[in-house]
């Protein structure tokens, strides 16, 4: 997936101030560098905050206090992807959204209103990443993998740079960590579209599976139970006389047996 990160974009609440524009260049490592509590840490919450996260990490202070939408270009391929996000305020994440696509995008002076929510840009995220709709697995995984666990392999953070017993970013809650050692195998290649479609398949055919198996043990249930039933009958039969013959010759009879001599 070529997908680059071109610009960091700021608007402004003050619309008589200049929109603040960050820009990368694409082929190479690009340094940031500054005095602290500059902001230069907050670039990476920005980065995340745009690519729909669940939560904003952007630090509260100047930056969010000054800043209405938060925003990113990307280039995917001979296209540019315009993502942008409104500054939560006094809720903890805002889902308002702006997404723009075409070949060479030219920034807006102002985003008037959303046009897509933070899912909206996970489904489109996810369509460009051609991310097969399965789950990948029972252990840790009930759900098919999302642009977001990869981004979780591209964000090394100061925190996890600095912890020795975390590799990736989120590694360091159970539930994270084996949601990551299941989609490494697709992210690297080890699984394809065609084999999780087989998988997926035995998996519906295992779940069929124990659905007859639960309704063969509930008809054992009734048949025995209606077979205890007939020995019953037989034997008070028996009991009045109008059965011949020794109760004890029953021990191999069928159903289809007693059926026969109560009739």
């Amino acid at each position: 997936m070529d997908f680059k990160i071109s610009k960091i974009i700021l608007w402004p609440k003050n619309t008589k101030m200049a929109i603040r524009v960050i820009p990368f260049k694409e082929d190479f490592v690009n340094v940031i560098s500054g005095d602290n509590a500059k902001g230069k840490s907050a670039i990476i919450s920005i980065i995340d905050y745009c690519l729909a996260s669940s939560k904003c990490s952007i630090p509260i202070g100047l930056i969010r206090n000054l800043t209405r939408w938060f925003g990113i270009i990307v280039s995917y391929g001979e296209e540019e992807i315009l993502l942008a996000r409104e500054e939560p305020g006094i809720e903890v994440v805002s889902n308002n959204m702006y997404i723009q696509r075409g070949k060479k995008i030219a920034i807006p002076e102002q985003i008037e209103e959303e046009n897509a929510n933070y899912r909206d840009i996970i489904n489109e995220l996810n369509k460009l990443a051609q991310l097969a709709r399965f789950d990948l697995g029972d252990k840790g995984v009930s759900q098919p993998a999302s642009i977001r666990d990869l981004i979780s392999l591209n964000f090394q953070p100061q925190h996890l740079v600095a912890n020795p017993y975390a590799l990736f970013y989120k590694a360091d809650t159970y539930q994270n960590r084996e949601k990551l050692i299941t989609i490494v195998p697709y992210i690297i290649g080890i699984l394809d579209d065609k084999l999780l479609g087989l998988k997926e398949e035995l998996k519906d055919l295992k779940s069929r599976e124990k659905a007859l198996g639960r309704e063969l043990e509930q008809r054992k249930d009734i048949a025995n139970n209606w077979l205890s039933e007939v020995k019953s009958y037989y034997a008070i039969a028996f009991e009045f006389g109008l059965i011949d013959g020794d109760l004890n010759d029953n021990n191999n009879w069928s159903p289809k047996d007693y059926i026969t001599r109560l009739r």
